[in-house]
């Protein structure tokens, strides 16, 4: 649970600078399950999706702001 809680702000940072690269429904259930605080089975009833798709994305759009991320870094040095 640590790990999670301290990944938070940093996951935070990156959604602010790139959240315009990722796509609407990324964008949804990130805001809903970080800002909003759903759990995952209320992001999946309200999407008509299920738990583990729900789960699948938000590890996927998290790995998505790490590559922009590390990627626009290295462009700046």
């Amino acid at each position: 649970m640590n790990k999670k809680i301290n990944k938070i702000p940093e996951l935070i940072e990156k959604y602010d600078q790139y959240k315009n690269l990722l796509t609407e429904k990324q964008r949804n259930v990130f805001e809903k399950y970080y800002f909003k605080d759903y759990s995952m089975q209320e992001i999946a009833e309200m999407l008509n999706i299920t738990k583990p798709a729900v789960n699948d994305l938000l590890k996927r759009t998290e790995k998505i702001l790490k590559k922009y991320y590390e990627k626009l870094k290295e462009n700046k040095d």
